[in-house]
């Protein structure tokens, strides 16, 4: 979702919302959750369409999923007609969301954006434009997949930033 949300915030600023369309389901498509769906009822046929659905999704979130399909959370799945399981079916492999927002910078976890590259010496971290001046982390225009690669970054040029390998050698 954060790789995600660094795509998205300029598509958000540019149109002011982006509609998605979100899997909810880990992944699960039409077809695997047409199954799971009937082998939830047929080990339990008398239970409630909700219970089956809360094995894959939280309780709020399924109830209202249901609402938007138009299907009574207390009904039994075998009751619910064929059209009515293929739109909820549609609905929980496509999930239709707007995004119309995000969170200002003091929320952010990840910065894009910063000095240019191309200003800086790759080898030490130094400015090209001013000596003395070093760079390091997310204050250069440079940013990484979520999973540590940004801190690994930070980490590994403020290490030739702060010139700890000259100081060793």
């Amino acid at each position: 979702m954060l790789d995600f949300a660094r795509e998205i915030t300029p598509l958000i600023e540019k149109y002011g919302e982006v509609p998605i369309l979100l899997n909810l389901t880990k992944g699960m498509n039409e077809e695997q959750l047409t199954q799971h769906l009937k082998n939830e009822s047929l080990k339990n046929p008398y239970v409630e369409i909700l219970k089956h659905l809360c094995s894959l999704l939280p309780e709020p979130l399924s109830l209202e999923l249901l609402h938007l399909a138009g299907i009574n959370p207390q009904e039994e799945y075998s009751k619910i007609s064929g059209a009515q399981k293929a739109k909820f079916i549609n609905l929980l492999a496509w999930t239709p969301l707007t995004v119309t927002g995000h969170d200002v910078f003091k929320m952010a976890m990840i910065t894009r954006g910063g000095v240019n590259l191309k200003e800086i010496n790759p080898k030490t971290m130094q400015s090209r434009i001013m000596d003395g001046l070093y760079f390091c982390g997310e204050v250069m225009n440079l940013d990484g997949p979520c999973g540590g690669y940004n801190l690994q970054w930070s980490f590994a040029s403020g290490h030739l930033a702060g010139g700890l390998n000259r100081l060793l050698t």
